[in-house]
C-alpha cells in the first residue's frame, strides 16, 4: 500500500526533472513549440479554477490584455518593471472578474446564459484593445533593448522563458492541488454538482462562485504579462474568445475539474497542433481542418474527457475483477457514479 502511494510522486518527479532537462535538447523550432504548450497549460490550469465550480467564462481574454497591456504602459511611460507592473494587471483583471462575476451570479443566469454574458464582455474588451492601440503599447516591446535585462523580464535566450513558464506551470498546479483538498475546493465540487443542495447545506454559491472566477482571471492576467514579453508584442489578439475557447476545449477533453485534466489534455493536443501547423503551411486550412478532425474524433470517443474517462474505466475493472473471484455482496457490483478526482 505504501508503494502505491509513493508510486505516483515518483512519477511525478521523473516527468519533472524531464522537463527541466527537454529544452537543452531541442532546436529553436521544437522549443517555441514547447513553450507555447507549456503556455496554453497554464492557461487551462488556471481556467480550470472556474471549471471546478461549474462555471464557463469566456472573458478571461480582457484578462490577458490587462496583463500584457498595462505591464507594458508602465514600463514604457513610467520606467516601472514589468515584474511589479505585472501587479496592476493582476488587480485589474481580478476587478474585473469580480464585477462580471456579481453581475452575472446575482442575476442567477444559467450556465449557458452565463457563458454568452462573458463572451460579450469579452468581445466588448476584445473590440476596444483592436480600435486604439493605447499609445504604441502594441509596438514598443519589440523596440526594447536588446540582450537580457532581468529587471526588464527581457532574456536572450529562450531557455530562459521555457524555465520560467515551467514554474508557472508547477505553481499552478500546486495550487489546484490545495484548491481540490481544501474547504474551498469542497465548496466548489458542491456547487458543480448541484447549486440548489449545495445552499440548501448553507454554502454561499454566489460567493465561493465569484471567489473562483476572480482567481482564476487574476491567474490569467500573470500570463499575459509572460507572453508580452516573451513575444515581444502586446497583441489585441490576447482577447479574441478564440484563444479562450480552444484552452476550454483543451479542459473539457481533459477532464473539467480534475487536477491533471487539464495539464494532460494540453500535453497532447497542443503539440499535435503546433507540429501540423508547421507541416502545412503551405497549405491554409489544412492543418485546422485535420485537428478538428482529430478532436472530434477524441470526443465521439472519450466523452466525459481523458482522465474522467481513465477513472471510469479503473472503477470498471476492478468490479469486474472483483466479480470474476466471486467475492462481494451483490451491492459490491454495483457501478458508483463517477464524481470529479484527481
Amino acid at each position: 500500500m505504501e508503494k502505491k502511494k509513493q508510486s505516483p510522486y515518483i512519477a511525478i518527479g521523473i516527468g519533472l526533472i524531464a522537463m527541466v532537462a527537454l529544452p537543452h535538447f531541442l532546436d529553436l523550432t521544437a522549443l517555441a513549440v514547447a513553450i507555447v504548450t507549456l503556455w496554453t497549460m497554464y492557461l487551462c490550469s488556471t481556467w480550470n479554477v472556474c471549471g471546478m465550480a461549474g462555471i464557463f467564462c469566456m472573458a478571461h481574454g480582457s484578462a490577458l490584455v490587462a496583463g500584457a497591456y498595462l505591464s507594458t504602459l508602465l514600463w514604457r511611460y513610467f520606467g516601472i518593471s514589468p515584474w511589479i507592473g505585472m501587479l496592476a494587471g493582476i488587480a485589474a483583471a481580478g476587478l474585473f472578474g469580480w464585477l462580471i462575476a456579481a453581475l452575472g451570479f446575482r442575476a442567477r443566469l444559467s450556465s449557458m446564459a452565463f457563458a454568452l454574458f462573458t463572451a460579450i464582455w469579452g468581445s466588448i474588451g476584445y473590440f476596444i484593445v483592436q480600435s486604439y492601440n493605447f499609445f504604441g503599447a502594441s509596438n514598443c516591446i519589440s523596440n526594447a533593448y536588446a540582450g537580457t535585462h532581468v529587471g526588464l523580464f527581457q532574456f536572450e535566450n529562450p531557455i530562459v522563458f521555457y524555465y520560467i513558464i515551467l514554474a508557472m506551470n508547477v505553481g499552478a498546479v500546486l495550487l489546484s492541488n490545495h484548491i481540490l483538498k481544501s474547504r474551498f475546493g469542497l465548496y466548489l465540487k458542491a456547487v458543480n454538482s448541484n447549486e440548489r443542495f449545495a445552499a440548501a447545506a448553507g454554502v454561499d454559491v454566489v460567493r465561493y462562485k465569484t471567489i473562483a472566477m476572480t482567481l482564476s482571471m487574476m491567474l490569467f492576467a500573470i500570463a499575459g504579462t509572460f507572453w508580452a514579453q516573451y513575444s515581444r508584442l502586446a497583441s489585441a489578439d490576447l482577447a479574441g474568445i478564440q484563444a479562450i475557447m480552444f484552452a476550454i476545449l483543451v479542459v473539457v477533453l481533459g477532464g473539467v475539474g480534475t487536477l491533471w485534466g487539464p495539464v494532460l489534455g494540453a500535453a497532447i493536443l497542443m503539440p499535435i497542433r503546433e507540429i501540423l501547423r508547421i507541416k502545412f503551411v503551405s497549405l491554409p486550412g489544412l492543418s485546422l481542418f485535420l485537428f478538428g478532425l482529430i478532436i472530434i474524433l477524441v470526443l465521439r470517443t472519450l466523452k466525459t474527457g481523458i482522465l474522467t474517462w481513465y477513472s471510469q474505466y479503473r472503477q470498471k475493472k476492478r468490479f469486474i475483477d472483483i466479480a470474476s473471484m466471486g467475492k462481494g455482496t451483490p451491492h459490491d457490483f454495483e457501478m458508483p457514479s463517477v464524481g470529479v478526482e484527481k
